[in-house]
């Protein structure tokens, strides 16, 4: 099988739904057991080939997954929660990188950042997962920390559902427990989803599988071991993560600043270290992208917008949503990454993803029903 043919994120939620006897949209649905409640927790930044070098730390995750899951393209948070609350791949949903351009308003939009401009629902005009889901009659809930609430990621591609705050793994544990034991007494068919974001941070700052990494891979897997063994018969627990992550050491950083000749032509850079988007002056496109090539060589894939769009990386379905995508991507190769000072904070980090690694893309895909198992 092709990996773009591969079940993806954007196939979890309606897989969960499917499992709870709805189905929603169309999908690949993906091995989750017939169940009247299913919890899907998102641990944000787990790679499975990470996972499966400490599978020791975790046991209960196993040494690997009966499903070979990947993220979306770009393997970046905002790209990943655009898909699986939609159920659609970015070229759909148009949440196309950690930042990128809007013609239409003629701004460009970071969406961890993004609060209500432009408006949530605007961007994903489409009904999502969990509002089709309660429209079915499933009781829906997402459980995060208080502050993503508001977000715009939470109001536009993860919006219908109840919103139940938690800012530990513990609140988190007792928010899942109250969740399964209201729909034991209602019922109703429950479809829970917790998004943890805690090994991201570690691994950006300490890089992926650092001690620090590990440690909390640790309680991650104490966590998933408390939820899995308090599951009755019907009802399951889906593990998954957005993207996993690479280290990128110093000596493997390029400066789009500091580089001779890489800003000239280019209006606006988008995207992230591993996966940049480069908008340029109109006309400019060729030199500028030899430019690039030439500086790159063999450490990043250099494509032209519909290039990319025809090796299936993006799959638009929408014209505006094609004019997001810069007039060429940099996909970053090996450990490289292309700082800049558009973005200082994040050009900064040890741990970073975006790019097209097994170590980027492969995320885990975990069910525990019943007895755990």
């Amino acid at each position: 099988m092709n990996e773009i043919d591969l079940p993806s994120l954007k196939d979890v939620l309606p897989s969960a739904a499917n499992a709870l006897g709805h189905v929603l949209t169309e999908s690949q649905f993906l091995p989750i057991p017939a169940s009247r409640h299913v919890v899907v927790i998102l641990i944000d930044g787990l790679g499975e080939v990470s996972l499966n070098r400490h599978s020791k730390a975790a046991t209960v995750f196993g040494s690997s997954g009966a499903v070979q899951l990947q993220t979306e393209f770009p393997s970046t948070t905002p790209v990943a929660l655009g898909s699986l609350g939609t159920g659609l791949p970015p070229g759909a949903h148009g949440f196309v990188g950690a930042s990128f351009w809007l013609p239409d308003s003629e701004t460009m939009l970071s969406p961890l950042k993004w609060g209500s401009e432009p408006h949530p629902i605007s961007m994903a005009p489409e009904p999502t997962i969990f509002e089709l889901a309660e429209t079915s009659g499933i009781s829906t809930a997402t459980i995060g920390k208080m502050k993503h609430i508001n977000s715009g990621i939470t109001r536009s591609v993860l919006r219908g559902s109840r919103y139940l705050a938690a800012e530990n793994l513990e609140e988190m544990k007792v928010g899942i427990a109250q969740r399964l034991r209201d729909t034991r007494l209602s019922k109703q068919a429950g479809l829970t989803y917790a998004y943890w974001p805690e090994l991201d941070r570690v691994g950006h700052v300490h890089g992926p599988e650092s001690s620090e990494w590990i440690a909390e891979f640790q309680r991650v897997g104490l966590f998933v071991e408390s939820i899995a063994s308090d599951l009755a018969s019907d009802e399951s627990c889906v593990v998954v993560s957005d993207h996993g992550m690479v280290i990128c050491p110093p000596e493997s950083r390029i400066s789009i600043d500091d580089e001779p000749n890489l800003m000239e032509g280019v209006r606006r850079i988008g995207g992230e270290p591993r996966m940049r988007h480069i908008y340029v002056e109109q006309g400019a496109e060729l030199d500028v992208a030899h430019t690039w090539k030439a500086v790159a060589g063999e450490r990043a894939m250099i494509l032209e917008r519909d290039q990319a769009i025809a090796q299936g990386l993006f799959r638009v379905s929408d014209s505006e949503i094609k004019e997001r995508i810069g007039d060429f991507v940099v996909i970053s190769l090996g450990d490289t990454m292309f700082t800049s000072s558009t973005d200082p904070r994040t050009s900064s980090l040890l741990g970073q993803h975006g790019s097209l690694s097994p170590e980027e893309m492969h995320i885990p895909f975990r069910v525990f029903s019943g007895s755990g198992a």
